[in-house]
């Protein structure tokens, strides 16, 4: 199901996985990592990486693409930033998944 996620984000549309959040919240705290927000990426032009979001009837997502160069790094902060606030990371380049959570069984 995470890839179909995944590839629903990257279509723009959402999935019936989804749920919504604050992105207002996570960006407060990649701005304190990062600098200001701009369209597309935080800080100046120089920013490790950068980010689309979207939303739809079943949840909102972001997406984070990281500059090859430095993703190790910068993968670190941005994971303990998400997962901070109880949000989903997915590394598609590697399939791993933190804090997938899935309902329990009744």
């Amino acid at each position: 199901m995470l890839s179909e996620c995944y590839a629903a984000m990257l279509e723009g549309r959402d999935h019936t996985a989804m749920d919504f959040f604050d992105q207002d919240l996570v960006f407060n705290d990649l701005e304190a990592e990062y600098g200001q927000r701009q369209p597309q990426y935080f800080g100046d032009e120089n920013c490790p990486f950068m980010y689309a979001i979207g939303h739809g009837e079943f949840g909102n997502w972001m997406l984070l693409f990281l500059n090859w160069s430095t993703h190790q790094d910068v993968q670190t902060k941005i994971e303990t930033i998400v997962l901070e606030h109880g949000l989903m990371v997915y590394d598609p380049q590697n399939q791993l998944v933190w804090n997938n959570r899935r309902p329990s069984k009744v």
